[in-house]
């Protein structure tokens, strides 16, 4: 049961990398054009707040939240243990001050305050807890204490410090990026023991395509993984774990993440077009999307289909058969989860294109309250649905346009999981 529980957390931490690697194929081909940024691209996340930067003062009596501490270093701790550590909290205003959210940058970290609402001159206890759990090197998770002060209405506390286990590995991720061939270079991870030696007895693919082999680089506490694509897999987004068998007493297995876009006919980007809620019904975005070749070197784009006639699209086409597909006005409410946007193209091997969308909700804020700390964790992924089209496009409308920003963060979470 141990390890069917290890595979499924595993293969759950697989599908999140497989999404983030593919934006980031995506945001480094858009880089490279010479109008990279004119347009909007998957909706990003709003700027984070300076850390702790001030605004005017205010006029009149107002709340005043500070903390002494904001940063705790818990210096050099195994991968296996939790650091606890509690923030101290002072209002010095003049009027209570409401601490209305807590939130942390991942769910790794559970932080809650001990009181919601603190009188002037008193202070109140965040009681944090960071898991350390499947993480190595220099870690830094950060809390965001809201309230009513209105000079400093998103405190930022810091928990940082180094994590060590018992075998180190990097990179985190084997990503072999966009693959149209197979030839393609290898990739490479190493495997090291800080403290006790160790050896590796096996290292098997979960993907049929994907053949390792591991050399010594240092007697019995080092070595070197390199896997390599043996023969072309299906076109799509493929992801899967390498698994590391070694004689350690107390890391006996060691899984890596694998990741590979294997390109098709045609080459689509982003494979999927979030759309970040809004309650506010007015609230609009506009992205651009890119179908460029694959394994097909010469097409063109006939006709756009969107599944909302409130979308407007303007088709771009590029040299080198690259087209642009520019979505306006896009609504932010939910009505597009579920539908797909339908691209007709003049490729024998892939005339029709469907690039589902995805509304992407906030989680629901939690709000303070007196007792133990939450450490449960939420995880969810919306299903796709096929929905009614309504014929937008016919051909090349426009013969400008500028290439997309970039979509999404570059892939190898160095915080990701070792089972």
């Amino acid at each position: 049961m141990e390890m069917k529980s290890q595979v499924t957390s595993f293969l759950a931490f697989a599908a999140a990398i497989m999404a983030v690697c593919a934006g980031a194929a995506f945001a480094q081909e858009a880089a490279q054009s010479p109008n990279a940024g004119a347009q909007l691209s998957a909706p990003q996340p709003a700027p984070a707040p300076a850390i702790n930067a001030p605004t005017p003062a205010p006029e009149g009596p107002a709340p005043k939240i500070v903390c002494p501490d904001p940063e705790f270093d818990f210096g050099e701790k195994d991968e296996d243990v939790s650091v606890e550590h509690e923030f101290v909290i002072r209002n010095e205003g003049e009027t209570p001050l409401e601490i209305t959210n807590v939130r942390t940058s991942c769910g790794c970290t559970a932080a809650k305050p001990k009181d919601s609402t603190v009188a002037p001159g008193s202070e109140t206890r965040i009681a944090a807890t960071l898991s350390l759990r499947g993480r190595q090197g220099e870690n830094a998770k950060t809390i965001t204490v809201m309230s009513n002060d209105p000079v400093t209405p998103n405190l930022v506390l810091t928990m940082k410090g180094v994590v060590t286990a018992p075998i180190m590995y990097e990179p985190r991720v084997l990503n072999f990026g966009k693959v149209i061939d197979d030839n393609i270079n290898p990739q490479t991870v190493v495997l090291r023991a800080p403290k006790e030696d160790f050896e590796i007895t096996s290292v098997t693919s979960s993907l049929d395509f994907v053949k390792a082999e591991y050399k010594e680089l240092e007697p019995k506490r080092a070595y070197e993984i390199s896997a390599h694509i043996d023969k072309l897999p299906t076109a799509g987004q493929q992801t899967g774990m390498l698994t590391i068998e070694t004689t350690h007493p107390t890391r006996p297995r060691v899984m890596v993440a694998v990741y590979a876009d294997v390109v098709g006919p045609l080459d689509i980007s982003p494979p999927t077009i979030a759309v970040r809620y809004s309650e506010d019904p007015n609230q609009k975005i506009t992205q651009v999307l890119r179908v460029g070749p694959g394994t097909v070197k010469e097409f063109e784009v006939k006709e756009v289909v969107v599944p909302d006639e409130r979308v407007g699209v303007e088709l771009m086409p590029r040299p080198q058969s690259q087209w642009l597909i520019k979505l306006i006005d896009m609504p932010c409410d939910d009505s597009l989860e579920g539908k797909e946007l339908i691209v007709y193209t003049t490729a024998e091997q892939m005339p029709e294109v469907r690039i589902p969308f995805r509304v992407i909700k906030p989680a629901q804020p939690v709000m303070p309250a007196p007792g133990s700390l939450n450490r449960a964790l939420s995880q969810g992924a919306a299903a796709a649905q096929r929905g009614q089209g309504v014929r937008a496009v016919q051909g090349p409308a426009f013969t400008d346009g500028a290439a997309p920003a970039p979509a999404a963060q570059a892939p190898g979470d160095k915080n990701a999981p070792q089972q």
